[in-house]
């Protein structure tokens, strides 16, 4: 049997994943924007209502907001890492339908087709998985409703190669995608739940032959033989093949702009004029040359795992299992001088789709305990019913640098403190999940409402190599000393959104004397002001406003500011 590929492509996945950690874009045109050296600040990506407009990705942020006739254009700043992290953690889930899960692997430069240099598809090896769901086709359709469960649309394709199934998720169903994504935006995301009877088929590996009715656009998914491949292929874009820009751009000028054109031409001609990136990528796409799924797995010096010579439903085994093959894998961490930041347990059951644990690591860890209390809580927040179980594995999926530093005499107590706080992050974050233990991050931003935003203390780098969050506690970055007034320039407790209140002023410009606020009234004893903030005008709607720090007869210390656009005041903060 000849080897197949299921490519599952999340189209705009950055505006995907803001819908899906924010509902309340659903409704709303919205981009993400990201900062060009030359240009200032410009469209990284668009939702499908902004593209609706007239927005595309790589215009000016002046001239999106200039597109919007109605409504308001929702500006947000493109998280490149967070887009990655997302897409990473999608890769451990998956292994419940292929122990070979990847990414898209990227060129040095941007492709044809794209407007961001970031992957934005899942490839899984689905070789002789076929029969485990009922069928190919079963198993892209159980794929995709796992991602649908989520609030994701995808465009999934399995065929024998990885360019080939690549360029059949990406191109086969442009028009439906965009249909989705349109909805999505619209509507909000698709979320089914599946029904009982649908949970069991899907844990017996058949075919879930019952799907709900809906309305909402769906891309359905495809599967092609080897014969099928070529012949769909040819009426492909040049795009399909994943050629960088400028290769694309020069095959548009000599008039060739479908695959079929291209095939007609002599090899060693394309070879000469336009290299051999472009040969290997039409070898790729028909299987001539073999290419590799980039599985983000663990290396196998950090992977460990147990057949079963008998399968087991029984917890007490497994959680003697996940024991031994906890301390099998620290000792191999420590004999190298690593530790886990992403550890993923995978059980493997007999007809069933496998359980798949991921814990993701505040710092790196070589402990034996730590992390086999962490995986036994995750262990019970999944195991739901009893599941004939045949294999375990479990992987180091990123690791780091143990570090060994000897602590100054005095420091002791501060080296315990942060080894105290590093497991009760990690432990937070196993129960609650990696987005509810955030940490604020300082931007230079003169709108108090942006001037923090928050990120999760477990995340990793762009590069997928190393955490971004996994710095010490103890480091501090330079900073000047603090001034005796900075405690009174802004409270700790910002109101969101901002109060709306009646103010009493001397003149319409002028300080605040009495304010109501839900219907009670207060006096104003002292008052320092005003301060002025604007935003910047890329952002669209001005907001110009005058802040006062206002003291009350009842000794509450508050935060006004009166719009300079209608002169509407409103309570923003409280000084503690």
């Amino acid at each position: 049997m000849h080897r197949r590929v299921l490519c599952a492509w999340l189209p705009n996945w950055p505006c995907q994943r803001m819908l899906q950690n924010d509902r309340s874009l659903i409704g709303q045109p919205f981009v993400l924007q990201v900062r060009d050296p030359r240009r200032g600040l410009i469209v990284a990506a668009a939702s499908s209502l902004a593209r609706e407009s007239g927005i595309t990705p790589g215009m000016s942020i002046s001239e999106a907001n200039s597109m919007i006739v109605k409504g308001t254009l929702v500006l947000l700043d493109h998280d490149l890492q967070e887009d990655l992290d997302a897409l990473c953690w999608l890769v451990d889930a998956a292994q419940q339908f292929s122990p070979m899960v990847g990414i898209e692997t990227l060129s040095s430069k941007i492709w044809g087709g794209r407007s961001l240099l970031q992957p934005q598809s899942i490839l899984l090896d689905a070789t002789h998985l076929g029969p485990i769901f009922g069928g190919e086709l079963s198993m892209a359709e159980q794929v995709q409703l796992w991602l649908e469960k989520q609030g994701l649309c995808s465009c999934i394709a399995i065929a024998d190669s990885v360019g080939a199934a690549w360029a059949l998720a990406n191109y086969r169903n442009r028009s439906l995608a965009a249909q989705a994504l349109l909805h999505q935006n619209q509507h909000g995301p698709n979320q089914h739940e599946q029904s009982q009877h649908e949970q069991d088929q899907q844990e017996e590996g058949l075919t879930l032959e019952s799907r709900p009715t809906t309305s909402i656009p769906k891309v359905p998914p495809i599967v092609v033989s080897k014969e099928e491949t070529r012949s769909l292929l040819r009426n492909f874009p040049v795009e399909s093949l994943r050629l960088e820009l400028g290769t694309a751009q020069a095959l548009r000028r000599l008039g060739i702009q479908k695959l079929e054109s291209l095939l007609q031409l002599p090899r060693h001609g394309l070879a000469t004029r336009l290299g051999t990136h472009l040969m290997d990528r039409i070898d790729q796409a028909w299987e001539l040359h073999e290419e590799p799924i980039a599985s983000l797995h663990g290396e196998a010096e950090f992977t460990v795992e147990l057949p079963l010579e008998h399968a087991t439903d029984r917890r007490p085994t497994l959680e003697e299992i996940v024991r031994r093959l906890t301390l099998q894998l620290c000792e191999r961490l420590v004999a190298r001088g690593r530790g886990a930041l992403r550890v993923l347990c995978r059980f493997d059951g007999v007809r069933s789709v496998p359980i798949v644990l991921q814990l993701g690591m505040f710092r790196a860890t070589a402990e034996v305990e730590h992390l086999t209390s962490l995986l036994l809580g995750q262990f019970d927040q999944q195991w739901e019913r009893a599941i004939e179980i045949q294999k375990v594995t479990l992987q180091a999926t990123l690791t780091g640098e143990l570090t060994w530093q000897q602590p100054d005499l005095f420091e002791v107590e501060q080296v315990v403190h942060r080894e105290t706080i590093s497991r009760l992050v990690d432990g937070l974050s196993c129960r609650l999940g990696r987005k509810a233990v955030v940490t604020p991050q300082l931007h230079r931003d003169p709108q108090p409402e942006l001037a923090c935003s928050w990120r999760p203390l477990t995340g990793r780098r762009v590069d997928g190599s190393q955490q971004e969050t996994s710095r010490k506690l103890s480091r501090r970055s330079p900073q000047a000393e603090p001034r005796i007034e900075d405690p009174l320039r802004r409270p700790l407790t910002l109101i969101q959104p901002p109060k709306p209140m009646e103010v009493l002023a001397i003149h319409p410009h002028g300080p605040p004397i009495r304010f109501s606020v839900q219907k009670k009234m207060e006096q104003v004893v002292r008052y320092w002001g005003p301060e002025r903030i604007e935003s910047g005008w890329w952002r669209g709607p001005s907001q110009r406003r005058d802040y006062y720090r206002v003291e009350t007869e009842e000794g509450r210390w508050l935060w006004l500011y009166r719009q300079l656009t209608d002169g509407q005041w409103f309570l923003h903060g409280e000084f503690d």
